[in-house]
C-alpha cells in the first residue's frame, strides 16, 4: 500500500470518528415546564446550532416576522427553495439575518445566522422568540434591548499586535534615511 492510499484511508478513518459542529435541540411546551420547574438557567452550548419546533413550517413562517419585530429586526423576505423556507431580515445595526426552516416528519429544524460571523446570544433569542410565538413556550416579555454579543472576526483581530509594536524596529533604526535595506 503507498504512502497517499495510506494517508487517504487514515483521513477517512479519522473523520468518520469526529463529531458534528453543532447540535439539535428540540423545543416543545413539555421542555419549557421542566425547564421552569427545574429552576436552570440554560447555558449558551446548549442552545447553540440547530433547534427542532414541533410545529410546521407554514406555523413557523407565520411566527418569524413577529419574532424579528419583538428583537427590533426588520423582516425582508421569505424564500422557498423546494421545501426549505429561506427568511431574511435585517438587526437594528444592519447586519444580515438569514433563517432558515427545514421540514422534517412532525416537527421542524430552525436556523439561524446573524451577522458574517454570527451572534449566539442573538439567535438563540430569536429561536426563543420563534417558540413563544408559535406557541410551544409560554408567554415572557420583550426584552427592551434584544441580547448580542457579534461573534469575534477571525480575519481581523482587535486584540491583534498593534502597528506602534509591530514596525518599532523599523521605526528605531539608525539608518532610516537609506533607499537600499
Amino acid at each position: 500500500m503507498n504512502a497517499s492510499a495510506r494517508m487517504a484511508a487514515s483521513l477517512c478513518i479519522a473523520m468518520s470518528f469526529s463529531a458534528g459542529c453543532s447540535t439539535v435541540r428540540t423545543m416543545t411546551k413539555d421542555d419549557s415546564v421542566n425547564r421552569a420547574s427545574s429552576s436552570e438557567k440554560p447555558d449558551a452550548t446548549s442552545l447553540k446550532g440547530t433547534v427542532e419546533l414541533n410545529a410546521t413550517p407554514e406555523d413557523l413562517n407565520r411566527a418569524i416576522p413577529e419574532a424579528m419585530a419583538d428583537l427590533q429586526m426588520t423582516y425582508i423576505r421569505t424564500r422557498k427553495d423546494g421545501s426549505v423556507l429561506q427568511i431574511d431580515g435585517k438587526t437594528a445595526d444592519q447586519r444580515n439575518v438569514s433563517v432558515t426552516i427545514r421540514p422534517g416528519l412532525g416537527n421542524s429544524r430552525f436556523s439561524s445566522r446573524i451577522g458574517w460571523f454570527g451572534d449566539t446570544l442573538l439567535s438563540n433569542a430569536l429561536a426563543e422568540r420563534v417558540g413563544i410565538r408559535a406557541g410551544l413556550l409560554p408567554p415572557k416579555p420583550i426584552p427592551d434591548v434584544p441580547p448580542s454579543s457579534p461573534d469575534p472576526n477571525p480575519l481581523f483581530s482587535r486584540s491583534a499586535v498593534s502597528d506602534e509594536v509591530m514596525f518599532r524596529d523599523i521605526v528605531d533604526a539608525q539608518n532610516r534615511d537609506r533607499v537600499i535595506p
